[in-house]
């Protein structure tokens, strides 16, 4: 049987909540019908090797991991589209800032099938700027997952609770 192919990303794999959120998900998922890598934009240690990471829980849940080293969105959307077509994922799943705007933009220059977004902080605090960018990668995306009903609310003016099976999603955006 052919896997289906999931490609995680985040800016970094360093100690943080969006990092353990995601290695839950994608060690939960079934191995033997996924196959899974978690890619992250940069390992940003700033030359500190004894800064912890997540790269060994990945590796040991038998994820393997990808760092590409840029922290510049031009470089890395032309670094990460020309990774995304060589390994031809079927879904991309995005999270933190950088990731989701970066790696939608890769992802649909790529020909990646399935793009999900993964939101876990209000964006009130962002500059114009960046909410421009997030909403033009939202745009991009199939799907944008929220932890919050009032995050959903705030990105797409109404939250929708996920609750159907996924094969009947009719929504851009769901609350999880």
């Amino acid at each position: 049987m052919l896997k289906t192919k999931i490609v995680y990303l985040t800016n970094d794999l360093l100690l943080g909540g969006t990092q353990s959120i995601v290695l839950d998900i994608a060690s939960s998922i079934d191995a033997s019908r996924y196959e899974r890598e978690m890619w992250y934009l940069d390992d940003h240690k700033n030359g500190d090797a004894t800064r912890p990471d997540f790269v060994p829980k990945f590796e040991e849940a038998g994820i393997r991991t990808r760092c590409f080293g840029v922290r510049r969105f031009i470089p890395g959307i032309f670094a990460l589209r020309r990774a995304l077509k060589e390994a031809k994922p079927d879904i991309i799943h995005v999270c933190l800032p950088d990731a989701v705007i970066i790696g939608t933009i890769a992802a649909r220059l790529a020909g990646v099938k399935r793009v999900v977004i993964h939101e876990q902080n209000t964006h009130k605090f962002y500059s114009w700027k960046l909410n421009a960018a997030f909403a033009f990668a939202r745009s991009l995306a199939d799907l944008t997952i929220a932890y919050s009903d009032t995050l959903e609310d705030e990105l797409f003016g109404a939250h929708h609770i996920l609750r159907t099976p996924i094969e009947r999603i009719e929504h851009r955006s769901y609350t999880i």
